[in-house]
């Protein structure tokens, strides 16, 4: 054996434990950004879907405000059923306002 062998196997033996090393490394590395990825993008979408919850509240919370107000505004019975249809028209397709008199049922306006 000449003295560059013993040199050789060395250098061959760190090149692999360097090379494990690098690749451990590499898939610790990845490992940790995709778990921070993750963790960040569940917590944006968790501020998001929140604030979506929010507005939403919000938006209908002042949707029936301005319905109570219509309907105290109403003059008469027929301003009352036409603003009852025009406040329901955005839950629903098709709505109709029914009226009770001495026992009896009847469609007053329907839309």
């Amino acid at each position: 054996m000449t003295p560059a062998a013993p040199t050789a196997t060395w250098r061959r033996v760190c090149e692999e434990y360097f090379s494990r090393l690098i690749e451990d490394l590499e898939q610790g590395v990845e490992s940790e950004v995709e778990s921070r990825v993750t963790v960040a993008m569940e917590a944006t979408v968790r501020g998001a879907v929140s604030d979506a919850v929010g507005e939403s509240r919000r938006a209908l919370a002042e949707e029936l405000n301005q319905a109570v107000r219509r309907l105290r505004q109403a003059d008469d019975v027929d301003d009352v059923y036409s603003v009852l249809l025009d406040v329901t028209a955005p839950f629903c397709e098709q709505a109709a306002v029914f009226s009770v008199h001495e026992k009896q049922a009847r469609a007053d306006v329907g839309a």
